[in-house]
């Protein structure tokens, strides 16, 4: 797969899906999950934090003694195509931590048997995931979403693999979850 490949690819299902969806998908998301809330309230009054595919900004104000900055990148982990780009994408997201810092990364999981979904471990991990969008006189349009559904310990293999170490793992919702700092210096 050339360069480019990726780039369309995801240029294609995730960001232009987005782009078309995004006022219907902001009016979805408005309660912060319980790792994430729980996680940023922890954190030490006067911290600098970087929410990177922030979407509506519902975390920004969830700790009013940090400071958060929204990068609203709807290519987040889960969202790229390429282990590669994953792996590169913590990477990035590491090198911006300090010595001390921490990241909280979170990545939709294969194992969902219980959900709506009912994906599981055996299924294919690179999926379109449809969203159905209901516009009054418009009817109603499907996009489908690329996503790489991440198995158990596959998300610290790839903070590992960036150079990082995994402080704290687990799962919540259909989600895979890691707590990772920049690792020891080689």
């Amino acid at each position: 797969m050339s360069v480019e490949e990726p780039n369309s690819y995801e240029e294609q299902h995730v960001h232009s899906v987005y782009e078309e969806i995004a006022p219907h998908f902001s009016s979805t998301r408005y309660k912060p999950w319980p790792i994430i809330e729980s996680y940023l309230q922890n954190l030490l009054s006067g911290s600098i934090g970087l929410d990177i595919g922030c979407g509506n900004g519902k975390y920004l104000a969830v700790n009013k003694e940090i400071f958060i900055i929204g990068s609203d990148s709807i290519a987040v982990i889960h969202h790229l195509s390429t282990p590669a780009r994953r792996i590169e994408a913590v990477a990035s997201i590491l090198e911006c931590l300090k010595s001390t810092g921490t990241a909280l990364l979170y990545v939709w999981a294969l194992e969902q048997e219980s959900s709506r979904r009912g994906w599981s471990e055996g299924d294919d991990q690179d999926v379109m995931v449809p969203w159905v969008m209901r516009k009054k006189g418009e009817g109603e349009r499907t996009f489908q979403r690329y996503y790489h559904l991440y198995r158990k310990g596959e998300l610290e293999a790839d903070v590992i693999s960036a150079g990082g170490e995994v402080v704290e793992s687990g799962y919540e919702k259909d989600n895979w979850w890691v707590i990772a700092n920049r690792g020891s210096p080689s």
